[in-house]
């Protein structure tokens, strides 16, 4: 009996201890990413004034759902991912967080969705671009390193779901409906550091 009391004990003392040692590494992880977003505002300048992180077509309309194909595009034009959605509804819905830092705003393709599903049950974008935790769609030639660092904190902090700190005010939803397309056509996604997200035909 005093055997298996002991054995239980021993149990949840390495349960607790794995707790602690996960919570604890989350901690630093967290204060690691805040000291990393300060240096995003003075570093900002290193970042284009202008980008477009995806492209889309919508494939097909049937039944009363849409299909619709994404790419989506680092600063310098390279392609990143290919993503494919089959969707309830007839308007196309894109979701992106837009963050301001400074006297600039950075947007974040964050969902695609129709009148038929909620933002929050439509398709999640960020793991498009998501590598090793960089927001890939700001990547460029010349890139330093504290920037990297910086915009990695940043996107860490809207993957949490969380504002990104005080320094930068609130990050917004920007959503644009596109209610009129022509199948198989291409439109691409122009988001500005002074702000504004634009979806024009793509004539490249």
């Amino acid at each position: 009996m005093k055997e298996r009391k002991s054995l239980r004990l021993k149990i949840w003392f390495v349960a607790l201890l794995s707790i602690l040692v996960v919570f604890g590494g989350l901690s630093l992880l967290v204060i690691q990413q805040k000291l990393r977003l300060r240096g995003l505002e003075s570093s900002i300048a290193a970042l284009k004034e202008e980008y477009i992180p995806l492209r889309f077509q919508v494939m097909a309309r049937s039944g009363g759902g849409i299909e619709t194909k994404m790419k989506f595009f680092d600063a310098e034009g390279k392609l990143i991912s290919v993503a494919e959605h089959s969707m309830k509804g007839e308007s196309f819905f894109l979701d992106f967080v837009s963050v301001p830092v400074g006297k600039s705003h950075l947007a974040f393709p964050k969902a695609a969705f129709t009148e038929a599903i909620p933002a929050e049950l439509g398709a999640s974008l960020f793991s498009y671009y998501d590598k090793d935790g960089f927001p890939e769609i700001f990547a460029a030639q010349g890139l330093d390193q504290r920037t990297r660092d910086s915009l990695t904190a940043l996107f860490f902090k809207l993957k949490l779901g969380q504002q990104p700190g005080s320094s930068f005010g609130n990050a917004v939803h920007d959503i644009k409906e596109f209610k009129t397309f022509e199948l198989g056509t291409v439109y691409k996604v122009v988001t500005r550091q002074k702000g504004g997200i634009e979806i024009v035909e793509d004539d490249e």
